[in-house]
């Protein structure tokens, strides 16, 4: 299993973090994760933990397509998506109040099957690289609103 961790503190109030992460994820999402192709919300329900959505992704030519589930969501504290489908990812934003601040989270956790576990010493790399990206595009996008 990979595990990749990254934070940062973010100069705007938890709640309006969390606004922007959480709960306009299927807006929001594809501004912070450059890889994201396609979002789009599968199930009717408001957003909160089950709802459930798909996500085509291309990351330096690897194109992969997921569903996931809302697994987290818990106001201006947790926010996770599972995977649904192999191979196996979680991903993970934590908000700490700082005096008017925010202090942001990202844990990415990834597996593969079989064959497929090989390559995850050569992913972990690149997750953690990533796990960076995602605090600092957060931060920026965030701030600038």
């Amino acid at each position: 299993m990979i595990k990749a961790e990254s934070s940062t503190v973010i100069d705007r109030p938890t709640e309006e973090v969390f606004k922007y992460i959480a709960t306009g994820f299927f807006e929001n999402y594809p501004n912070w994760e450059s890889a994201i192709v396609e979002l789009e919300k599968t199930s009717q329900d408001p957003i909160g933990i089950g709802t459930t959505g798909r996500q085509l992704m291309n990351e330096g030519g690897w194109k992969a397509e997921s569903t996931f589930q809302i697994t987290d969501y818990e106001p201006e504290q947790k926010f996770s998506i599972t995977g649904m489908s192999k191979p196996y990812f979680k991903n993970s934003y934590t908000f700490e109040p700082l005096d008017g601040s925010t202090k942001v989270t990202y844990i990415f956790e990834f597996s593969m099957d079989g064959v497929g576990r090989l390559f995850e010493p050569l992913i972990a790399g690149s997750a953690k690289k990533g796990s960076k990206e995602v605090v600092n595009n957060l931060k920026k996008l965030i701030e600038i609103n």
